[in-house]
């Protein structure tokens, strides 16, 4: 059997025990140099997903609860929203990660839409385009915010540099 030696830099990466080596030896199938630890990312990402699932249940339970039953923060309305779904969707994003925070956004701003429009067959409760605005805008820095942020830690993994 031949054995070749590779650089990271070349055209087929392939992975390695040890990611921080500037070589790696190629025994068998190519793969990303960045997929060594897949198994961790995993474990991290599953209570992101389950706490997502929650998230959606919740924000469905908080919109179409009846008025006389509401317990307001004191804050204004449009926060509320703001801060609720800016947390559903960071939360929604590091579960399932950056490559599909476009899509995360965009599922949110539909499912305020339909949570504001079911509000209408609820006693007490009316429709809003201010509320919807302040969810979506809300949906969309959360998504992006926790894409950034998801994109700053991980670049020193990438590059090889250690955050300690």
């Amino acid at each position: 059997t031949e054995i070749y030696t590779l650089s990271l830099h070349d055209a087929l990466p392939i992975s390695s025990s040890r990611p921080w080596s500037d070589t790696t030896v190629a025994t068998g199938v190519a793969k990303s140099p960045l997929m060594y630890n897949v198994a961790s990312m995993h474990r991290v990402r599953a209570p992101f997903r389950i706490l997502t699932g929650c998230c959606v249940i919740f924000l469905a339970l908080l919109s179409l609860m009846p008025a006389q039953n509401m317990v307001r923060t004191g804050f204004p309305c449009q926060l509320e929203h703001l801060l609720a779904y800016a947390g559903s969707a960071s939360i929604a994003v590091a579960g399932y990660g950056r490559r599909v925070a476009v899509r995360i956004i965009g599922l949110f701003w539909i499912y305020a839409a339909l949570l504001k429009y079911l509000e209408h067959f609820w006693p007490g409760r009316h429709r809003s385009i201010a509320d919807f605005s302040a969810s979506a805008l809300g949906a969309s820095f959360g998504g992006v915010g926790a894409g950034l942020l998801g994109r700053s830690l991980m670049e020193p993994c990438i590059s090889g540099r250690r955050l300690i």
